[in-house]
């Protein structure tokens, strides 16, 4: 069940409406909308926590860079455009020259005048956006409204799990994130493990920087994950096929489940941007039969799925696997979790703060292909555990993640910045 991103008319049905002491007017930012047109765990946190500070009487919009439908109520907005020949030719131009800052700024300019036009609407206070490229600074610098930075992915965390080269270019955007986050007149992050090492990286303090979790999605009792209705033996992976995700290992592992179970089947789901190995981009399809031989046959790729498709998939599953080399706050796990789903997970980052090992879910170390297949081959071989697991699971999402007690507790991350209390480190002064 998926909130209605277009017109989300949610304060007409609220049941626990309630006024914010300087309640401030909010906008997230986020890659795409709605979240059924998108891949992005951001955009499934700002649909959920849009939804829930609306509840509460928080005016919310929404700006994204790609706008998929009509949202013809001006709840969400459209942010940019190609700015006509001039535009496109200063663009062709700069990028030859700033390759790697050009669009940046441009990026940054066009969020600070969607803030702006929001603002003198009387539409805007604040203003949440991700640290990706530091892009912060350049909004902060440009708009009166409050920027809070939350840490979705910062990349000398996320970008050293994916194992890019650490090169030149790697650290302008590690440099360019720590001036976005000074330049934030506050930080919050959904695991306190991402923003322990955004810490002791940065050396920035970041007093009253507030860890507070992604929502989970609510999910209809009746839609749950179901021993009985789920086909056994069958593993479920969401996510990319790379070295970040741990692809790899979980072809690995699957190998290790197919000795002992050779009717087991794999099914994957999300993008396959291609994982590096031995100099060269390696696919699915190929990938796995490099690994698994005649085994590969029990592989399906799914590819990209809707929200509602995923979700199918995941009630068809055994087991759910989440098996990356490191995580901030995976909604794919959150998202399983609230399905009810038996779950397999690497004990990384934000992982080991969402998943309560042997009660809600298995965790196993990282990069660990026998550890990972033996979790995987314990929910397929004793129901008993399958069933505590999810229910297990489920009752977490209930009780720790609801998207309107995390609202409450964001609210008040707001009204201390628009009451004056902001992040001692900002630097960047306004233009």
């Amino acid at each position: 069940m998926t909130v209605d991103s277009c017109t989300l008319n949610l304060a007409k049905n609220a049941t626990a409406a309630m006024a914010v002491d300087r309640a401030p007017a909010v906008a997230f930012l986020t890659p795409a909308w709605p979240v059924g047109e998108s891949a992005s765990g951001i955009a499934t946190y700002t649909e959920l926590m849009s939804a829930a500070l609306r509840r509460m009487g928080v005016p919310v919009r929404v700006l994204t860079q790609r706008l998929a439908g009509d949202c013809g109520d001006g709840f969400v907005r459209r942010v940019g455009g190609d700015g006509g020949w001039m535009m496109r030719l200063v663009d062709s131009i700069a990028g030859r020259i700033w390759p790697d800052s050009w669009w940046i700024r441009r990026w940054g300019r066009q969020i600070a005048a969607a803030a702006e036009r929001l603002r003198r609407e009387g539409g805007l206070t604040l203003l949440e956006m991700e640290e990706s490229f530091g892009t912060a600074a350049f909004v902060a610098r440009r708009t009166e409204a409050a920027v809070v930075v939350r840490l979705h992915g910062p990349w000398v965390v996320v970008g050293r799990a994916q194992g890019v080269s650490e090169d030149e270019r790697f650290w302008r955007r590690v440099e360019a994130e720590g001036e976005g986050l000074k330049a934030a007149a506050a930080v919050t992050a959904p695991s306190a493990d991402v923003l322990r090492r955004v810490r002791e990286h940065y050396g920035l303090e970041l007093k009253g920087a507030a860890v507070i979790p992604n929502p989970a999605p609510p999910v209809d009792e009746r839609r749950r994950w179901r021993l009985e209705q789920c086909e056994r033996g069958r593993v479920v992976f969401v996510g990319r096929f790379d070295r970040c995700k741990g692809a790899d290992v979980l072809l690995d592992a699957f190998a290790k489940v197919l000795r002992r179970r050779p009717g087991a089947k794999l099914t994957f789901v999300g993008p396959d941007g291609g994982l590096m190995e031995d100099g060269r981009t390696w696919h699915l399809e190929e990938y796995a039969r490099r690994r698994l031989g005649n085994g590969a046959d029990a592989v399906e790729n799914k590819g990209r799925q809707s929200l509602g498709g995923v979700n199918e998939l995941r009630r068809r599953g055994n087991v759910v696997v989440v098996c990356s080399r490191y995580e901030n706050f995976p909604m794919v796990a959150v998202e399983a979790m609230a399905m009810g789903c038996p779950l397999v997970a690497t004990a990384v980052g934000g992982l080991r703060e969402i998943v309560e090992d042997g009660t809600s879910g298995l965790l196993c170390p990282a990069e660990d292909a026998e550890g990972l297949a033996e979790g995987m081959l314990r929910v397929m071989e004793d129901d008993d555990l399958a069933r505590r697991l999810g229910e297990g699971a489920a009752a977490a999402c209930q009780s720790r993640f609801d998207a309107d007690v995390l609202a409450r507790r964001m609210a008040e991350v707001y009204g201390r910045v628009v009451g004056g209390v902001t992040n001692p480190e900002t630097r960047s002064p306004k233009e």
